[in-house]
């Protein structure tokens, strides 16, 4: 989570310096379409290879990474600029974020609840 805040931190600096750049807009959008397909990747081998609640929280992640999927089919319709084009990453990663923290949130009220045992391990209501 540290290294996606760091890496929105420098595309929005790096887009408020663009004007007085000679970085022309496409590169800037070339670097952002790239990270949208490479974040998903990274965060499913993430999953794949971690235990416990890193696991989860990575599934998670990469859950929420995939709305920038669902939600690039706007790109045509309102125009391709390059405001849409990073508000589209900006809310990719807010939500890859909060999708993990919900992910973790359910496994731990799971967790609680003792859903996670196998039912012949729970105890049983003694009625008399």
């Amino acid at each position: 989570m540290r290294s996606l805040l760091i890496l929105v931190t420098i595309v929005a600096v790096l887009a408020a310096c663009l004007p007085y750049t000679g970085i022309g807009a496409p590169l800037l959008i070339i670097g952002l379409i790239t990270l949208m397909f490479i974040g998903p990747v990274c965060l499913g081998t993430l999953a794949l290879y971690c235990r416990g609640y890193k696991q989860t929280f990575f599934m998670g992640a990469f859950a929420g990474s995939l709305s920038t999927f669902y939600v690039s089919g706007l790109l045509p319709r309102y125009g391709s600029n390059l405001a849409l084009l990073l508000m589209l990453s900006v809310v990719g990663a807010g939500a890859a974020g909060g999708c993990a923290c919900m992910a973790v949130a359910t496994r731990k009220f799971v967790e609680r609840r003792g859903w996670n045992t196998p039912a012949e391990s729970r105890q049983k209501p003694n009625i008399d």
